[in-house]
């Protein structure tokens, strides 16, 4: 049976003299005391402990209400951590019998926690050239919301990431392909967006990456690593804004860096939002207490209570420097503008939650593209799925790190998922928190919420306690819908019950319809009928082996799938490729299937980042990059590998009525013959990822893929011609070859 907790108060004044006495008294084997009550129960506001109450988030009133909930969110958090060490203490009867040897003191159990004439580029004129009638663009959940890619388009040029390098490729016409421009991004790009004449590159980098220390300037990096500490290890997320009105001279506008991991980006218009996630290590908290290992169990117990006692003066010692994130400006040269620091959020755009999740704090950052202003939300909480539409963002986050703290079945809390709306409609201006709400389960990802005409659905699934991170008999599958009402996200309508014993692999949502897939043994695609939020039904069922792990609407009654195939008894397979039928919503039936492969060792990028799944409507063709390894038992090399690893872009003819046929495949091995060095030793030492391919982008008949070592066009109607034209973006200083020594 659950423990019912009654709410209580108790202020941080006495919580050291509360900690010392309970850890000292405390019997070392009562098990008559449910130990939850020693520390976690007499030290913090028990209420804030109920994950199974509806989350709700007010904002701060002042700068410090902000700091003392900020600060009761770090003890909550060091109280759960130390509880955590005591019952293992006391399980094992002292800290010999758990570690069987010296302790560590360094051990802490907090989770990571050149300009060019007009019309002319690279020095020949493309005026005469048509612009392509047809053209693939970045594969997003939802129209007019866009996502960050590795490679964007404007149906001229394509716009990708080499190294350090924003690099500019005109590609139409495709014979004429050539690079025209490059400008190197500071930090480690890994995206972009493309705006009118705007290209906004999103990097990471660290603190002291971006420091201009001398001793870094003077290469003596041995001393300078040695003499900071990890806040100059404090993770950042770089956007730097150029300019490309001119392809061939692009140039860096803007640069900011802000404190976290980035979790999720979207841009509509010329608001661009960031949802970071900070986890700020508190120097000074210890977790372990500095006794040795084997004393008696109640000398260390109270060591541990001493160490309590100085971890809640520390945390008393807090400032909302300490706890809430910064940007920065960056310098022309990339460099960190110390004096530009200021806090990412203000005080009053602080929202506090009414139920304790985490220490974490995560920041929607808006920025205006045009005026490189940018405003802050911020609320305690970890990682989280986020979904956006054009006037709403939803932030979920799951309870995964609790599922320790309850001992015993009866005691664990219900998986579950806290929802977290905020306003993005063009009024606001800013990312603004309105609602929150909870769903029973675990949110997949950014396709398992939908927002229609003002309600939100969301798919989850729901495992026992003793399987968070699996499926057991009694698991199961929940789509909720939640409506905002006065401050909450409040249910509406609700089904239960899917795929028993399975979780989810796959949701869609498209208008009134929703399409789940769930999968252990075999694959249970459910249609369900969202027309009356209040009334969520289940209208259909098909049973096939194996499971999708994408799905993407072809049209109104036609689903295209991947995934993996699967026998009976659910031994995994190849490659999934299918075609659903669900014009009739009561008898969803597989219209088509293709495999490729015949198990593990064959895999596609698509299968989890839907950016890498490119379907081209207008000539029915599916692009996906396919990577495997070609295993050979009579064919040896000198490097004593049978087989080779290979990446391909493999293309198929897709029709709802002749099925899905492949179409060719294209390599980029060829691309590493043109750089100078040692092929066969690069072959070895990268495996040939340096070659693996992970985008396409199609102009009209034109296919463009897209690996680390540059790029190639060629023409879909005849792939055995090979290619119209490559372009190597690696510039001679990030020569693979060079890096692997194979040179």
């Amino acid at each position: 049976m659950k423990r019912s907790y009654a709410p209580q108060t108790l202020r941080h004044s006495a919580l050291a003299a509360i900690a010392l006495s309970v850890l000292v008294s405390a019997p070392a084997c009562d098990e008559s005391q449910p130990p939850s009550e020693t520390l976690i129960e007499q030290n913090a506001a028990s209420d804030r402990m109920d994950w199974m109450a509806t989350a709700s988030l007010g904002a701060s009133n002042s700068c410090e209400h902000a700091l003392e909930q900020l600060q009761d969110n770090v003890r909550t958090e060091m109280l759960l951590q130390v509880e955590q060490v005591r019952r293992q203490m006391i399980d094992a009867d002292g800290m010999g019998g758990f570690f069987g040897g010296g302790l560590r003191e360094d051990v802490a159990l907090a989770e990571s926690a050149s300009s060019a004439d007009e019309g002319a580029v690279g020095g020949m004129s493309r005026d005469n050239a048509a612009a392509p009638s047809d053209v693939s663009e970045t594969n997003v959940q939802v129209v007019g919301v866009d996502e960050a890619d590795l490679v964007k388009t404007d149906a001229e040029f394509i716009y990708t990431l080499s190294g350090k390098d924003l690099v500019i490729t005109a590609a139409w016409p495709a014979d004429d392909m050539v690079e025209v421009g490059r400008v190197a991004v500071p930090g480690a790009p890994h995206s972009l967006y493309l705006r009118d004449d705007q290209v906004i590159v999103l990097s990471h980098s660290y603190r002291m990456e971006l420091s201009a220390d001398e001793r870094r300037a003077q290469g003596d990096e041995g001393e300078y690593y040695d003499a900071y500490d990890w806040h100059d290890w404090q993770s950042l997320t770089l956007i730097t804004t150029i300019e490309v009105t001119n392809p061939a001279s692009p140039t860096i506008t803007n640069a900011q860096a802000f404190e976290g991991y980035l979790s999720a980006t979207r841009r509509i218009d010329a608001d661009l939002y960031l949802v970071q996630n900070t986890w700020h290590q508190v120097q000074g908290i210890r977790y372990w207490p500095d006794v040795d290992w084997d004393a008696p169990l109640n000398q260390q117990l109270a060591a541990l209570g001493r160490m309590v006692a100085e971890n809640l003066q520390v945390i008393d010692a807090l400032t909302l420097d300490d706890l809430v994130p910064y940007r920065y400006e960056l310098s022309t040269e990339g460099i960190l503008d110390a004096e530009s620091q200021a806090l990412a959020v203000d005080c009053e755009h602080i929202y506090l939650p009414s139920a304790h999740s985490g220490t974490n704090l995560t920041t929607v950052i808006t920025m205006d593209l045009d005026t490189s202003e940018v405003f802050g939300s911020a609320i305690p909480g970890n990682w989280g799925n986020v979904y956006a539409s054009t006037d709403a963002m939803y932030i979920a986050a799951t309870n995964w790190s609790y599922f320790w703290y309850w001992t015993e079945e009866g005691q664990a809390p219900q998986v579950t998922s806290h929802i977290h709306k905020f306003d993005i409609s063009p009024a606001s201006g800013r990312a603004t928190y309105v609602a929150s709400g909870s769903v029973p389960g675990y949110v997949l990802n950014q396709f398992s919420m939908d927002e229609h005409q003002g309600a939100l659905r969301v798919a989850t699934t729901e495992p026992t306690f003793w399987a968070w991170w699996g499926t057991d008999d009694e698991s199961e599958s929940h789509v909720s819908v939640l409506a905002e009402e006065d401050g909450q996200l409040v249910s509406v309508g609700h089904v239960g019950g899917l795929g028993k014993g399975e979780r989810i692999y796959s949701v869609r949502f498209m208008g009134e319809r929703g399409y789940v897939v769930t999968f252990r043994q075999v694959d249970p695609l459910y249609v369900l009928d969202l027309r009356d939020p209040s009334q969520p039904t289940v209208t259909g069922e098909l049973k096939i082996p194996g499971f999708s792990s994408y799905m993407h609407p072809i049209d109104a009654d036609h689903l295209l799938t991947i995934g993996r195939d699967a026998s009976d008894e659910g031994v995994i397979g190849g490659l999934q490729f299918q075609i659903f039928d669900v014009s009739d919503p009561t008898k969803p039936r597989l219209a088509q299937k293709t495999v490729l492969g015949n198990g593990w060792n064959t895999w596609s990028e698509a299968q989890y980042d839907h950016h890498a799944f490119n379907y081209f409507a207008a000539r029915g063709l599916l692009a996906l990059p396919v990577s495997g390894w070609e295993y050979n038992d009579d064919q040896q090399d000198e490097w004593g590998w049978y087989g080779r690893y290979v990446s391909k872009l493999q293309l198929f003819k897709v029709d709802v009525q002749s099925g899905i046929q492949a179409a060719g495949a294209i390599s980029h091995d060829a691309l590493f013959e043109q750089y100078e060095g040692d092929d066969e030793c690069m072959r070895y030492y990268s495996y040939g990822w340096e070659a693996q391919i992970r985008r396409s982008v199609f102009m009209d008949d034109i296919v463009y893929t897209i690996s680390n070592l540059g790029i190639r066009a060629h023409d879909t109607r005849d792939l055995e011609s090979g290619s119209i034209a490559e372009v190597l973006t690696l510039e001679d200083a990030h020569n693979p070859y060079h890096h692997y020594g194979c040179n």
